[in-house]
């Protein structure tokens, strides 16, 4: 079973809005991460995404989650 998070919109973030207005931020160079989580096994895994303008610019390979 997937487990997918989508990034909030930068309108849902106030902070992040704020400054990406005072500091006068482009719409197409903000990055949005997502994650997506699955179960093999025993060990749960996860792939981090990163997308530009609606573009996937970065994606890690699945990584198992380490517990401390």
């Amino acid at each position: 079973m997937n487990t997918l998070s989508s990034a909030q919109a930068l309108d849902e973030v106030q902070l992040l809005k704020a400054l990406h207005e005072c500091f006068g931020g482009k719409v197409e160079e903000v990055n949005y991460v997502g994650f997506e989580v699955e179960h093999r096994g025993v060990e749960t895994v996860r792939r981090t995404r990163v997308r530009r303008a609606g573009t996937v610019v970065r994606e890690s390979e699945f990584t198992a989650i380490r517990r401390a």
